[in-house]
């Protein structure tokens, strides 16, 4: 071969090899294009299902803290079962914390505030400082929609007209007006609806919503604060919903009507899905409550109540107290003083008795202490047992005596409670101080409470009850508590 010939093969060789180095490179360019959408889509994707979990993750923990306040809720006047109020820019700002009241439905964006009647609508933010919430976004315009909102029903922040809160509700209905005789409901219980206008449940006491990101025509400027229709969400079903059962028309988390609604997310619609003719914007998210659901919780925080005051009981006497009756009435739940079996004896367990000045029984463990005192007479000179002296006073917490020199002159108490004086002394009386788990109820004369005291100067006797929290028997709980006991 010659080298002319060899140089031009060569020369015909090397352009179809730059060509075809070309064709690679090209095909090399385009691959990378495509990875970089699938890429692109891959991390969007990813995005929203860290974004879901967040959400979902926070709207659980949100619900838990709501329904540990339920437990919680037994003090400042409220009781097992009320809720808190929503936080809303009344103070002009949204800062974590509960208002006074709720929106009314009558004003321009629900301001100002009222505590009651029909206008009353509860809906703003969760008040995550109150409840000891760490949230995703502190800002107090929230653009990425992390910060928590929150609607629940008038008839969880109204006690004044809703008097008593228990298991009894779960059977009033509501009949459009605000109604505080006790006879039905002064407030309707929300509705939840699905993403076709189905009613999910219309028994829904409190409800949480992650807003997400904003949508188009969404606006959160940090200043003025935008109102809640810029972070919740409305659904418009139409008539040519193809997806029965449905209910056309336009369901708002927004508005202030008690009815609520729960879709899916508008990234996951379709733009032609007949049930919303292209008009679907919608991201919130949601959990709720139903009032069976928080009842459930509120009986729990009860039934802890009247197990913790049996306890303390059983601690100090050394026994359960004996049951009321079955069928007891209001403010008439008094011990049986034999059944072992009944209603919870909140009113009356145990009646002492004291037959003149110088003898009176009571059982140890009813009360902290009885104190023996005599206005004259020689001092006590020693003790024994579980009783102190000081003076002409002695003072025993169980079985002991106090003596003086002579022995002439002797105070004792049995185990059982049984207390006597042995000798004379000018105007002797009984003082008998309150456990913490029992309290004094009423007294014959001459035995008269005063304060956290009882006294006796002669025949007469008081009666105790167990020390049970104000809201327990102000919302009738012992109506729901049957307990039966038997001795070791």
């Amino acid at each position: 071969m010659s080298a002319h010939l060899k140089k031009l093969m060569l020369s015909c060789r090397n352009p179809f090899r730059s060509k075809g180095y070309a064709l690679v490179f090209v095909a090399f360019l385009i691959g990378l294009g495509a990875t970089a959408l699938i890429v692109g889509a891959f991390s969007q994707n990813t995005a929203k299902i860290e974004r879901d979990i967040s959400d979902n993750q926070q709207l659980a923990q949100e619900k838990e803290f709501l329904l540990a306040y339920v437990l919680g809720a037994n003090g400042g006047g409220q009781r097992p079962g009320d809720l808190i109020r929503p936080d809303v820019t009344a103070d002009s700002d949204y800062n974590g914390t509960a208002e006074s009241g709720c929106l009314d439905v009558s004003q321009i964006n629900g301001i100002p505030l009222i505590g009651s009647g029909i206008n009353l609508r509860c809906l703003g933010r969760l008040p995550w400082k109150d409840l000891g919430i760490a949230v995703n976004s502190p800002s107090e315009n929230d653009v990425d929609g992390r910060m928590p909102w929150y609607a629940i029903s008038g008839n969880l922040v109204d006690p004044t007209c809703l008097t008593i809160l228990n298991p009894s509700i779960l059977n009033l209905s509501y009949n459009n007006a605000y109604d505080c005789s006790g006879a039905s409901l002064p407030y309707p219980w929300l509705t939840i609806r699905d993403g076709r206008g189905n009613i999910l449940s219309n028994r829904v006491a409190a409800i949480i919503f992650i807003p997400g990101p904003p949508l188009d025509g969404q606006s959160r400027p940090s200043s003025p604060l935008a109102g809640v229709n810029q972070y919740l969400d409305s659904i418009t079903i139409a008539n040519g919903c193809t997806s029965n059962p449905f209910v056309a028309g336009t369901y708002s988390n927004a508005d202030m009507d008690n009815d609520f609604i729960k879709g899916d997310d508008a990234r996951s619609i379709s733009s032609n899905n007949p049930c919303y003719n292209g008009t679907y914007k919608f991201n919130d998210k949601l959990v709720y409550i139903t009032i069976d659901e928080l009842m459930e919780e509120a009986t729990k925080r009860a039934a802890a109540e009247a197990q913790g005051l049996l306890t303390k009981y059983n601690s100090a006497v050394g026994r359960f107290p004996y049951a009321a009756p079955l069928g007891s009435a209001v403010n008439s739940f008094n011990s049986s003083g034999t059944s072992t079996s009944g209603m919870v004896p909140v009113d009356v367990t145990d009646t002492c008795t004291c037959s003149s000045s110088t003898s009176c029984s009571c059982s140890f463990g009813l009360f902290a202490s009885v104190t023996h005192s005599r206005a004259s007479g020689g001092s006590y000179t020693s003790n024994s047992g579980s009783c102190t002296r000081s003076g002409t006073s002695c003072t025993c917490t169980g079985a002991g005596q106090c003596r003086n020199v002579t022995n002439s002159r002797h105070f004792d108490c049995t185990s059982a409670g049984v207390c006597s004086l042995t000798g004379s002394g000018l105007s002797p009386r009984f003082t008998y101080a309150k456990s913490p788990q029992n309290v004094f109820v009423s007294a014959t004369s001459p035995c008269i409470i005063s304060g956290s005291t009882v006294y006796c100067t002669g025949a007469g006797s008081f009666i105790i009850g167990l020390n049970e929290a104000s809201w327990f028997t102000s919302n009738l709980w012992q109506n729901f508590f049957y307990y039966q006991w038997t001795s070791a």
